[in-house]
């Protein structure tokens, strides 16, 4: 049988024998309209959403168009991360368009990447980090 359940993104229904059945059915709330508000981008109604990070104002014809705004009314624009190629840059081997920039990998550690990324993939001194396994005691014998 299915049961409501509550997870760190809000409520859903699950089944009740988890962890053996995983089937979940994310709740859809009614998305709030906002009135006399049109998309300035494609004319759609402006609803007001939820997500992980709080609550913005987006169009009603999302996917197809991808308009949102914050509560107070202020677009929120995405911003594309500009980076600045030094002059002696080598190109990249890989693409031959792009430059090797140093660069940040999320876990903070240092490495070469290509500045077309993510069109073109090449990076150098990115090693795999490898998980040790922990070493195995001896078991001890009881005589």
């Amino acid at each position: 049988p299915l049961v409501y359940r509550k997870g760190k993104y809000g409520e859903f229904i699950g089944c009740s024998n988890y962890p053996k059945c995983t089937y979940i059915d994310k709740q859809k709330e009614e998305a709030e309209v906002i009135q006399d508000h049109v998309c300035p981008k494609c004319g759609g109604t402006l609803v007001k959403r939820k997500s992980k990070r709080g609550e913005f104002v987006g169009c009603s014809n999302y996917p197809k168009c991808d308009y949102m705004e914050d509560t107070s009314g202020n677009p929120l624009v995405k911003k594309k991360a500009t980076v600045e190629i030094p002059e002696d840059a080598p190109l990249c081997p890989s693409c031959h368009t792009g430059h090797l920039i140093e660069k940040k990998s999320r876990f903070g550690k240092t490495f070469i990447g290509c500045s077309n990324y993510p069109k073109c993939h090449y990076i150098v001194g990115a090693e795999k980090s490898e998980k040790k396994a922990p070493a195995k005691k001896a078991a001890k014998k009881t005589k």
